[in-house]
Formats: structure tokens, sequence, C-alpha cells
């Protein structure tokens, strides 16, 4: 099962998602991005959903450069807004995964979860590899 981390501030967003990703998902959810880093410390999450306006950012960027390093695995955002090339571009420079928006159907979600966790996955792996490898030398 992949536990994933919600961060959103919208309550309604957010049963919606732990209602339409059971299958295979465990969502816990946070609705600012101080209770998000808190509870990431507690416990271990296979990804990161994160909505770029909460109540304790400044929002867009700002967001995802605060919640780097201090969010397990990768960071998938969340946005209401349609699919703005730039926007994805300054997302990843900024530390992010991939970008979704809200409205797309649960089960290309649910993919996307599911593909980004398993990359970094095989990204754990080869770093772990290599480190063992660095260690002998």
């Amino acid at each position: 099962m992949l536990r994933v981390l919600l961060i959103d501030d919208d309550p309604d967003y957010a049963e919606l998602l732990t209602m339409t990703l059971r299958d295979g998902i465990d969502i816990v959810h946070a609705a600012t991005l101080t209770d998000g880093m808190r509870i990431a410390m507690g416990g271990h999450f296979d990804a990161t959903l994160l909505d770029l306006t909460l109540p304790d950012t400044k929002g867009g960027m700002d967001t995802i450069k605060k919640a780097v390093g201090s969010v397990p695995g990768p960071i998938i955002v969340l946005t209401s807004s349609g699919d703005n090339g730039s926007m994805v571009k300054e997302a990843k420079n900024a530390g992010a995964t991939d970008w979704a928006s809200k409205t797309m159907s649960p089960q290309l979600l649910e993919r996307l979860i599911r593909i980004v966790s398993a990359f970094q996955n095989i990204i754990d792996i080869m770093r772990d590899k290599m480190e063992i490898g660095d260690a002998r030398k």
C-alpha cells in the first residue's frame, strides 16, 4: 500500500481524494504546510500531493520551495488552474516532481502517484548503490 501525504486546505477535495483513491493508497491529510511538515516527520510517505495556495504560505513557487526537503518523496503539485507550460517548468525548477490538475480523474491521478513513487524508488536504489560503491574506494 502506498502512503500519500495530501497538503491541501480544501476539506471537500481532501475527502473526495480519500474516498476515490482508496484502492491501495492511504491518504493522510494536512490543511497547512506547517501541519504537513509535522506529519511528514512522523512517518514514511511515498509521495506528497501539494496545493500551491495554502494559508501559511505566500503561494506559488514559495510553497514548493518551503516543501522541498521538508516533506517526503516526490512532490506532485496540485492546481485548480489549467495547464500552463511555464508554470510547470517553474514548479519543476523549484523542486516539484510533477504537476496535476485538481480536475484530473482519480484514475489518472492514482496512476501518476504510482509512477512518480516507483521512479523515486529507482532513484533511491541507484543512489544507495552509488554510495556503497563510493564507500568501497
